[in-house]
Order: structure tokens, then sequence, then C-alpha cells
């Protein structure tokens, strides 16, 4: 919502948008459709949900494993540094950690994971994110589309703001007290996470209270959703 659009139809996936937001950017006619009800999850996730919320709250507030994922490629390079860091501060837990093949963090991943032993599995090119989301009870990751499968399947996070484009997220999912935000678009300090790492540490039932307020954040199946919009559209217009 910051510049011009001349569009006959307008989705914005993202949490806490009004129609106000774009109310001098769209022509009159133009129909909006915002929020959660919009947001593309795979098919997976939406069939998980509710067996998965489940066995999270017969979990209770253990922390017993953390799941790190950037992203594919992780341009930042962030995934060796918070996957020492979490392995250092949570000693006793088991880390899944996601990456891509292409990433260049991959030779790095492979000898730390190495290196700190059977309690660190590196998942490359995985095609099993929702059933790792699902086993964890933690996870670290970036603002971007990842946020909605976490909030699909109630997967209480650290939310890393890594690019402009994620701090609006950030922002309302700090606001709605779904997760907790770190801003690492100016740089890393590994002593943040360690404090917050820490903090669930020391009171593992933040973890529920995270686990709900998520899980209150995630939609319907956006893509059947926008799908039907688009059709009834084009066949109004024959």
């Amino acid at each position: 919502a910051n510049r011009p659009l001349d569009w006959d139809i307008l989705f914005d996936i993202n949490l806490g948008r009004s129609p106000a937001d774009y109310a001098s950017l769209v022509p009159p006619q133009t129909a909006i459709h915002l929020g959660r009800d919009y947001q593309i999850v795979r098919p997976e996730f939406h069939q998980r949900r509710d067996t998965c919320l489940k066995a999270r709250k017969a979990r209770g507030d253990r922390l017993d494993r953390v799941l790190i994922a950037m992203g594919g490629t992780d341009p930042q390079g962030l995934t060796h540094s918070l996957l020492n860091v979490t392995a250092a501060t949570l000693p006793d837990v088991a880390i899944d950690v996601i990456s891509g093949s292409v990433s260049p963090e991959l030779p790095r991943l492979r000898s730390a994971a190495a290196r700190l032993g059977p309690r660190v599995a590196l998942h490359v090119d995985t095609p099993d994110v929702a059933e790792l989301m699902c086993r964890a009870d933690l996870g670290i990751g970036a603002g971007g589309t990842m946020t909605w499968e976490r909030n699909m399947l109630g997967l209480p996070s650290i939310l890393l703001v890594v690019a402009d484009n994620q701090l609006h997220v950030g922002r309302v999912m700090a606001r709605e007290r779904a997760a907790l935000v770190i801003d690492l678009r100016h740089g890393h300090d590994a002593r943040t996470l360690t404090a917050h790492l820490s903090l669930f540490r020391n009171a593992p039932g933040d973890l529920a209270f995270l686990s709900e307020r998520a899980a209150q954040l995630s939609g319907a199946d956006g893509a059947r959703n926008m799908a039907r919009i688009l059709c009834d559209a084009l066949a109004a217009n024959r």
C-alpha cells in the first residue's frame, strides 16, 4: 500500500491492512480483498492443522525441539549463526534445520550439524515442512510466507525481520503478541537471540500462549477463496 495501482481486483494477504490503506491508491471500482483469508498456504498445512494443534496442546509446555528455517537460499547467511546460538543456549534441545540445496550456507551447515552431533538434523529441499513444524515446539524464521505456515500450525516463533517488506508483518505479529520479533535488517546481534531463547527455557509456559495467539491469526483456504473470486469475475464479464 505504497504506490498507485490501476487494478480491477486487489488482494493484500498481510495482517493488519484496512481498505483505508488503499483509498487514495486505487480506482473507486477496485474490489479490495484483505487479510488472512487470502493467504496462500499449501494444502498439507490445512490438512494437518487440527491434528497438529491437538498434539501441540497435549505436549504442554515442553521445549524439546526447535525448527530453524530461513527459506531456501537464506540470502543474508543467518542460518549458521542461528544454529550455533540455539545449540549453545539450549544444550538439551533437538534442532531441525531446513535449507535449500542452492544455499551458499549449506557447506557450513553440514559441518556444524556434524560437529553438534545427532541432536541436529539438517533437512535439504525437504517436502515435509508441515511435519517438521508440527513436531517443533518453537520455530525461528523470517517474516515471509512461512509466517502464515507457522500460524496455521500454531507454531510459537521468534520472527526475524530481514527485509523492509517484512516489517509490517513483524509489527502486527508483535502487536498481537503472536510471536517474539527481532529486527535484523541492520545486523545480527547474537545476544538478542540468546535472550529470547533463554526466556522460553526459563518460562516455557509462554510457548502455549504464543501458539494460541498465532493460530488465531491463521485464515481460511486463501488459494480457494482467490480462485472463486477470480472465476466469478471472469464469468460476470463474459
